[in-house]
């Protein structure tokens, strides 16, 4: 089965103004999935595990300690696109 993915810019119609795009035309079948995706991560419960490395200082300290050894990437975005 080929779907085209729901977030795809190709699968709506752009509206410009002179080069720029500035709106989107969606068909009320998408849109309603869309919403619905927003409502539920609007709405979603915090979870248990992110409540406790936040408050354990963990993140903190791992971010830390990357920060101190590790060597910055001069083309970052070169790396992630050979990954």
């Amino acid at each position: 089965m080929t779907s085209i993915p729901v977030w795809s810019q190709r699968r709506f119609p752009m509206i410009y103004d002179g080069d720029k795009p500035t709106a989107v035309i969606i068909d009320l079948e998408s849109f309603e999935q869309i919403e619905l995706v927003m409502e539920n991560l609007i709405n979603r419960e915090p979870e248990p595990e992110d409540e406790l490395i936040a408050q354990s200082d963990v993140l903190r300290k791992l971010a830390d300690r990357v920060m101190a050894t590790a060597e910055p990437l001069v083309d970052w975005e070169k790396e992630l696109d050979e990954s």
